[in-house]
């Protein structure tokens, strides 16, 4: 397959959390409300719009469900904020976009955040927005992931056919995505989803480090 564009997820592919903000993020705010919640499930769940990862996890147990699905998500929010200084870029992730440069390929990032949190994460970053031709934030697109609409929205926006593109990700609902779309997958093994849950999803390639896309890209 001859790649032309690369679509990476944001945190847990190309960004690292400390200590799985992610996930404690979602726990705290749980715990805010009086509602203990099964981490498994939680995990299992990543990548999924954040609204909906609530309303699962609530499911049909609370009269008030709607203000309690807001409080959540408020809290988890604000949780995340408290701790931007434990996001940093994964490890060949600057080596791994130049190589994509030098092979004139696209790459493009796409998140399950919203756009303000998305935006104070990458700043933290010191990241430069012109390292991508293409940034996707699911709310905005459309649905979210596992549909593929950011997929194919940076299709569009780069003129790239399916099996031209490469969709690389941490967790099952990344590789759903990409199969959704008929695209290309990689799983990398840097997010919070163990390899044999991953492997499940069956993805065309599985990545120990960014660094191997090289290999594959060629």
């Amino acid at each position: 397959m001859k790649i032309k564009a690369v679509l990476f997820d944001f945190i847990g592919t190309t960004v690292l959390e400390k200590g799985d903000i992610i996930n404690q993020a979602f726990t705290n705010a749980f715990h805010q409300e009086g509602v203990f919640i099964d981490s498994v499930v939680l995990n299992q769940n990543r990548g999924k719009d954040k609204h909906e990862i609530i309303n699962l996890i609530l499911g049909e147990k609370y009269s008030s469900k709607a203000i309690l699905s807001k409080k959540i998500y408020h809290a988890f929010h604000a949780n995340v904020e408290k701790s931007l200084s434990g996001f940093s870029l994964n490890a060949g992730v600057l080596e791994v976009l130049e190589f994509l440069k030098t092979k004139d390929i696209s790459t493009g990032l796409g998140s399950a955040l919203t756009r303000d949190l998305f935006e104070k994460i990458f700043d933290r970053l010191s990241w430069n927005k012109s390292s991508f031709q293409y940034i996707g934030i699911a709310s905005e697109v459309g649905r979210n992931r596992p549909y593929p609409d950011m997929i194919f929205d940076m299709m569009k926006s780069v003129n790239v056919k399916a099996d031209e593109f490469l969709k690389v990700g941490d967790t099952t609902t990344d590789i759903l995505e990409g199969k959704n779309a008929k695209v290309g997958t990689a799983a990398i093994l840097s997010g919070t989803q163990p390899e044999e849950l991953l492997r499940r999803a069956h993805p065309d390639f599985i990545l120990n480090n960014l660094e191997e896309l090289i290999d594959i890209i060629g």
